[in-house]
């Protein structure tokens, strides 16, 4: 998960209804910062937060850190 890019509210929303009739589990994937990128890895409590999100929306889901 990206910090500001892909882990907002809105984001888990729309993943949420996005994947509501498709039988799947979803893997929430700490991104792993390395040298050159722009992008930061979204919080442990951020992802906590995410995940609590889409367990509301009856999501099944992983999560693990990179």
């Amino acid at each position: 998960m990206l910090a500001g890019v892909t882990d907002s509210v809105e984001d888990a929303r729309k993943l949420i209804y996005l994947v509501k009739a498709i039988p799947c589990k979803i893997n929430l994937i700490q991104f792993n910062p390395h040298c050159g990128s722009q992008f930061i890895p979204t919080s442990i409590d951020r992802m906590i937060e995410f995940r609590n999100l889409l367990a509301q929306g009856n999501c099944s889901l992983l999560a693990e850190q990179s």
